[in-house]
């Protein structure tokens, strides 16, 4: 999921996607998306600004 942060950045340095986007894109399950965007926080890789940007 980090390589696809990356690859999905927009010009400002933003990841603008909903978990709901992300499990659809990748494939992934709800929890996995969730546990995976909370476990970046925590470890301070990225940072949560509002619902669906990071």
């Amino acid at each position: 999921m980090i390589e696809f942060i990356i690859d999905n950045l927009d010009d400002d340095k933003r990841f603008k996607y909903t978990i709901k986007e992300l499990c659809a894109t990748l494939n992934i399950s709800k929890p996995t998306a969730i546990d995976t965007i909370n476990l970046l926080t925590q470890k301070r890789v990225i940072k949560k600004i509002k619902n669906g940007l990071y």
